[in-house]
């Protein structure tokens, strides 16, 4: 049996907006007080209790949805603290460099990985095994270049 969907019926904001706010008050260690103001900011203007409201009633619906909603092969982190350390600390060439790596990396990685194990494994394995293994081909590439190099590819010029 399923929940049926919240109404956002008799509401005087917009879905998008009381969505907006529910997902920053729980997504966020922000305080009830905190949202009224970013919302305040906007140019919406909301009480905390208001807030606290749509908190209640709409929270729960959008966890489910969050947790419902699976990771696709075109969701794209950006690893800052990766492309840094490849890159060395204080070189605007190294991150340069460092962050057209990290994109070339995760992206065969994403494109050959399963599919190259779809030769070796079965469907369901390959699939699970082939997301795992690309997405640490960046942490490997991390290693790679702090073993060869420790300071990064183009460390930062000692002033």
């Amino acid at each position: 049996m399923t929940s049926p969907s919240v109404s956002y019926k008799r509401h005087r904001f917009p879905p998008a907006i009381i969505a907006h706010a529910v997902c920053v008050y729980f997504r966020f260690p922000l305080s009830l007080r905190l949202v009224e103001e970013m919302l305040h900011e906007r140019g919406i203007v909301v009480s905390y209790e208001t807030v606290r409201r749509w908190a209640m009633k709409f929270g729960r619906d959008y966890a489910r949805r969050l947790k419902r909603k699976r990771a696709s092969r075109r969701d794209i982190w950006h690893l800052d603290e990766v492309v840094v350390t490849i890159g060395g600390i204080g070189s605007i060439r190294g991150a340069f460099i460092a962050a057209m790596l990290v994109g070339i990396v995760d992206t065969i990685g994403r494109a050959f990985v399963p599919d190259l194990l779809h030769t070796y494994l079965s469907e369901a394995a390959a699939s699970s095994l082939g997301r795992a293994l690309s997405s640490m081909l960046i942490y490997l590439l991390m290693a790679l270049v702090l073993v060869v190099r420790p300071a990064g590819l183009f460390p930062a010029a000692a002033r």
